[in-house]
């Protein structure tokens, strides 16, 4: 049976991957909401139990399919340590950012937890042994500097919900990572 795609291009793929990029913003931010709408609804609930939910919701998705096609083997993958890493940083990240969101509001949230840009391009060199220009390292440091300036030192609540969507970056930005480095190890291969 022939596929009714077109053959791979570097085109074709990029702008694939730019539109699974937006989607996948769309649906974050929808979902990042959809925390904020819960608690702001049920102040009493947790936000380990919205992770639960969001987590229950994540399993059904992916193991429905694999069952209906009895590919049930496939969710394992392929044994990677840098895949399973990459589900511990972001099954991790993504839980400290409910929990921030609970804490200090969606947007400075997701303002922080965006901070995982600058903490890719801060570990690249150790992770990935790639090289960062002067002119980046000038920008991780600026970058940080104005991070640091969100931090609210005299409201102990506050400091550790940023603080929570800070490390959310920082393992969000080690999660990215560990799919590069198992991109590249498979291009090593070939």
């Amino acid at each position: 049976m022939k596929d009714n795609f077109p053959p791979p291009n570097s085109r074709t793929l990029i702008r694939r991957g730019l539109l699974d990029m937006v989607l996948a913003c769309l649906l974050f931010s929808l979902m990042n909401a959809s925390v904020y709408a819960v608690r702001w609804f049920d102040a009493a609930l947790a936000a380990g139990v919205i992770s639960f939910f969001r987590i229950l919701a994540n399993l059904l998705i992916l193991l429905l399919p694999a069952l209906l096609r009895g590919r049930t083997k496939a969710l394992f993958g392929d044994g990677r340590p840098s895949l399973w890493l990459r589900g511990l940083f972001g099954a991790s990240a993504l839980m400290l950012s409910f929990a921030a969101i609970v804490r200090i509001g969606p947007g400075e949230s997701a303002f922080l937890t965006a901070s995982s840009g600058i903490f890719v391009a801060l570990l690249g060199p150790l992770v990935l042994g790639q090289r960062n220009s002067l002119r980046a390292w000038l920008a991780i440091i600026g970058a940080f500097s104005g991070v640091s300036l969100l931090f609210d030192i005299d409201d102990s609540h506050n400091l550790l919900g940023q603080s929570m969507a800070l490390l959310s970056g920082l393992l969000s930005a080690l999660a990215y990572l560990m799919v590069a480095r198992a991109a590249a190890a498979t291009r090593r291969k070939r």
